[in-house]
């Protein structure tokens, strides 16, 4: 067997590991996106008028999109750093 030709068996295995690597790389986008966002969303609602329609969704709603932007964090940084130990 030529030395550049891989075994079936060698080819499914680098599927394998593969294919959940690029599902890591397809999310950190996502993740960096949401992990801003949010927070940005949650503080902005502190900007608002009192007037504003938006306003009336609540502080909690506010303090719950902080919240879940801080602890994306931790999760985004776990996913770049596993996508980058696989390559």
């Amino acid at each position: 067997m030529h030395p550049a030709v891989k075994s079936p068996q060698v080819a499914q295995t680098d599927r394998a590991i593969i294919a959940p690597n690029r599902r890591r790389q397809t999310l950190i986008p996502i993740l960096l996106t949401l992990t801003f966002m949010l927070p940005a969303l949650g503080l902005g609602w502190f900007a608002l008028d009192a007037d504003s329609p938006l306003k009336a969704a609540g502080r909690v709603t506010a303090i719950v999109l902080i919240a879940a932007g801080l602890l994306l964090a931790p999760l985004t940084l776990m996913n770049m750093a596993s996508a980058r130990r696989v390559r």
